[in-house]
């Protein structure tokens, strides 16, 4: 989650209710911003294949 927290923050700035609400999911069940839900994946890809969050990695 850290690492989609970093990628969402450098990418949208660091607005919480931006967050909250492009994470949400609307009433049928998709994604409110699916381009989120697209970073999320591609988050959970990146820490399954062994790498460091992107968050760690910066201050490295």
């Amino acid at each position: 989650m850290s690492d989609f927290i970093w990628q969402f923050g450098e990418r949208a700035g660091d607005d919480l209710l931006t967050l909250i609400g492009d994470t949400g999911l609307e009433a049928d069940g998709q994604p409110t911003d699916p381009a989120a839900w697209d970073d999320w994946l591609a988050s959970v890809r990146h820490i399954r294949s062994g790498q460091l969050p992107r968050s760690d990695r910066e201050q490295a």
